[in-house]
């Protein structure tokens, strides 16, 4: 058996999805005998596509024999775009192994299905906007979509990424469209500015016109979107601005106006604590004073004291600044103790434990039993040292007389001995007077390290405006003073005086203790 001889009319055929094309075959028979073929189509999709008219032949020997071979590619996605290869094979009925093959190329034409989406089909802002372009494609072949974006007013400027799309057969694809006005504006209505994205297939020529209505066509997607800009300064930020500036303007007018903040009462704060570190100083033979720590948020001290049978007598009320006083019309010779307690308001706190000391004799200098020194308001550490023991009127044939009147403050006054003749230069403090150890004179003591001299000086002028007559120094001025309590350390000295004798001194106390707590008898000597 000899294998047939087959032609085609054509090896190149074309369709679209869903049509259907057809060509001829002529099958030659070069044997002797007739012989039956049969005719089918092969190559991968396309034999499902195929069908031979008639499907088998019977030709005599030496002759001819036609047929037709018919393609019916389905529609839509079921026949992708593009060439396909196939065959027509043509077979021997007697002996299979006698044939022959005719090969060919089918053309499927491209069908376009593209489709796209805008989400948000509008935005807003003041600047800018931003959406998404879903892209589809329901086509029978690839695509590769370039996008671009349009304003009809070249108000607005495009940024999308990706600008290329690639989309398999029946997949989806994003891009992101991000939108920018060229012309923002202060104030004003919301103003809306339209555009339009278009998908074209890359490398394909431009489209000649305008684009197509919101959908476009199947190879050419299109979709219509809008930017709505808002003013820059909308009527709500005014409106939000304004009001911030009143509740501004409010908040400092109200923090100007309001009442301080409630301070707590003394019933409040309760009962004050017990006073420590209670001192009872000798100040004369006649004299003490009492010291102790100060206790906070106080109104006053009461100061009292205590008999050998545990009673009491002489209660004092100290104000709550101090924290010393001078206790005098005591025995001499004798111990003397006292106690000290805290008032809050009406509210009394309980006595500390009772401090003593020992007077000395009637005729001789006191000497502190416990050291310490007294102070207005301020404690200081005692300094080191004894006091001096001179003192007292003059014995050289009678009283020596009284010194001059403290000069006002600022000024500096020469020293007169009580002959008259001037005594040696000392430097003095602005606002002191001079004294002369022949009289005795109303002391208060304050340490300089803590007490500034506008204190001390107001003082000086609360005497004067009792018309006591007053003078203020240190112990630099007065370096031999006779005082009870050691002056070591730097120390202002407020005296009041002159007076003849400790008891006159103790006598003109009351001015004194009516602007502060202490009234020393002392003997001034420069």
């Amino acid at each position: 058996m000899t294998d047939p001889i087959v032609y085609l009319d054509s090896d190149r055929l074309s369709v679209e999805p869903g049509g259907q094309v057809s060509v001829g075959i002529k099958i030659t028979n070069p044997g002797t005998i007739v012989e039956g073929y049969r005719i089918e189509v092969v190559g991968e999709g396309v034999s499902g596509w195929g069908e031979a008219l008639p499907p088998e032949v019977s030709i005599y020997p030496k002759q001819d024999g036609n047929a037709v071979i018919v393609f019916s590619p389905p529609g839509g996605t079921g026949a992708p775009g593009g060439t396909w290869p196939f065959g027509i094979r043509v077979c021997s009925t007697e002996d299979a192994d006698a044939s022959a093959v005719v090969e060919g190329d089918l053309e499927i034409g491209k069908v376009f299905g593209l489709q796209a989406k805008l989400v948000p089909v509008n935005s807003a802002g003041r600047w800018n906007g931003r959406h998404v372009v879903e892209l589809s494609n329901w086509g029978n072949s690839p695509a590769k979509i370039t996008l671009t974006a349009t304003n009809p007013d070249d108000a607005l400027g495009f940024m999308i990424k990706p600008e290329v799309v690639d989309l398999p057969l029946g997949g989806t694809a994003k891009a992101m469209v991000f939108v920018k006005t060229k012309k923002p504006f202060l104030r004003g209505t919301q103003l809306r500015l339209p555009f339009t994205v278009t998908g074209e297939q890359a490398g394909a020529a431009p489209q000649q016109g305008p684009a197509l209505p919101y959908g476009g066509t199947p190879d050419r997607p299109t979709v219509d979107g809008a930017f709505n800009q808002k003013p820059i300064v909308s009527r709500g930020a005014v409106m939000i601005a304004a009001l911030s500036l009143l509740a501004v303007g409010g908040g400092i007018a109200w923090a100007l106006t309001r009442p301080p903040p409630a301070q707590a009462t003394f019933q409040e704060l309760g009962p004050p604590a017990q006073p420590q570190n209670v001192k009872v100083v000798p100040a004369t033979a006649e004299s003490v004073d009492v010291q102790w720590d100060a206790v906070p948020d106080v109104q006053g001290y009461t100061v009292v004291q205590v008999l050998e049978n545990g009673g009491q007598k002489g209660s004092r009320d100290v104000p709550g600044t101090d924290t010393g006083t001078t206790v005098g019309d005591l025995a001499a010779g004798t111990k003397v103790c006292f106690k000290v307690s805290a008032k809050r308001g009406a509210t009394p706190g309980p006595f500390s434990d009772d401090a003593c000391a020992q007077l000395p004799a009637a005729g001789t200098s006191a000497s502190p039993s416990t050291s310490g020194q007294p102070t207005d308001g301020a404690s200081s550490p005692p300094a080191t040292g004894g006091p001096s023991t001179s003192g007292g009127p003059s014995s050289a044939g009678g009283t020596a007389p009284p010194p001059p009147p403290p000069p006002p403050p600022g000024s500096s006054a020469p020293v007169t001995s009580p002959q008259g003749s001037p005594a040696s230069s000392t430097p003095t403090t602005p606002g002191t007077a001079t004294a002369v150890k022949t009289k005795w004179y109303g002391v208060g003591l304050w340490p300089i390290s803590t007490t500034p001299q506008s204190y001390v000086e107001g003082k000086r002028a609360a005497l004067q405006a009792k018309n006591v007559v007053a003078g203020v120094g240190t112990n630099e001025t007065f370096p031999r003073a006779a005082t009870p309590v050691p002056l070591g350390s730097p120390t202002w000295i407020l005296y009041t005086g002159p007076f003849d004798t400790r008891e006159q001194v103790q006598a003109n106390c009351a001015p004194m203790f009516e602007v502060q707590s202490s009234c020393l008898p002392v003997q001034l000597e420069p």
